[in-house]
């Protein structure tokens, strides 16, 4: 990767670059986590005390659902049929169609939207006397004109550690890398390979001497909605379909745009109305 010029760039010029949904009123506002990550809402999930009032079961594949009374039937994979008066799909769209289709033949006619994208982040923690860049930034990200694609092409790089307090010790810096694996590059391609490439396109750009203290790789297979006219469109067909059905409901980014806020919005268009036990749209 050649040397880039840095520009400064609006949050909504940014956004559309990566191809992220962004509502006007939440332009030019901070970017929220929790203390530690989003993983500490499911450690809080999966605690003792969230154990008191409900079940999780993890690694349970559900393989069909059946309308049961008031409510649902379904049925997990190796496991005894579970009764439920809400269901909740927070799967990715094609998952999504392919378990309600069986008994919601109304979806039978609805456009399929776009396959999902793929992405594998590479996280590098530096000294910070080994990032000549102040780094007094979000992050940055790659014009689509500068893009190489089939070469599993930078997207972005965000600098996690200006963006988030405590994502990194005092003198440290910690960026992260993101990748649309595809072609040459594929999400299988070993850590190192990926930790090597990460470290050629961040170098020359933010002036990093010498290797990392540590890397971190992580990939997403098929977890990145195309946004997109047709996923747009597709969705909300969807979510129509389901509107006259009592009991149900639509959830996750994969259907309603990437990014954490779409997923935090989703689902309570159907969600039960005071006085009545099964919830209406």
């Amino acid at each position: 990767m050649s040397e880039r010029t840095l520009r400064s760039l609006s949050p909504k010029d940014a956004a559309e670059i990566l191809g992220i949904s962004v509502r006007d009123e939440a332009r030019g506002k901070r970017i929220l986590s929790l203390p530690n990550g989003m993983d500490e809402l499911i450690a809080a999930l999966d605690s003792p005390r969230a154990q008191e009032d409900m079940r999780i079961r993890r690694r349970s594949r559900v393989t069909g659902m059946t309308a049961d009374g008031t409510g649902w039937k379904i049925q997990p994979q190796n496991r005894n049929d579970h009764a439920a008066w809400l269901l909740v799909v927070a799967l990715p769209r094609q998952q999504a169609t392919r378990l309600l289709l069986p008994v919601l033949h109304e979806l039978r006619d609805l456009h399929v939207a776009p396959a999902p994208l793929s992405s594998v982040s590479v996280s590098l923690a530096f000294s910070r006397f080994d990032v000549e860049h102040p780094l007094q930034a979000s992050g940055f990200v790659i014009a689509r004109e500068d893009r190489v694609p089939e070469q599993g092409g930078l997207l972005a790089c965000s600098c996690s550690s200006s963006k988030l307090p405590g994502r990194a010790p005092a003198g440290r810096v910690l960026l992260r890398a993101f990748y649309r694996p595809d072609g040459t590059c594929p999400i299988s391609t070993n850590d190192g390979i990926w930790v090597r490439r990460a470290l050629e396109d961040l170098a020359l750009t933010l002036g990093i001497h010498g290797r990392p203290a540590r890397s971190w790789v992580a990939r997403w297979p098929n977890a990145f909605s195309r946004n997109d006219r047709d996923l747009r469109v597709s969705a909300e067909r969807l979510a129509g379909a389901l509107c006259h059905r009592r009991h149900i409901q639509l959830a996750g980014s994969a259907l309603f745009g990437a990014g954490v806020l779409p997923a935090m919005e989703s689902g309570p268009g159907c969600a039960p109305t005071p006085g009545d036990p099964g919830g209406v749209c």
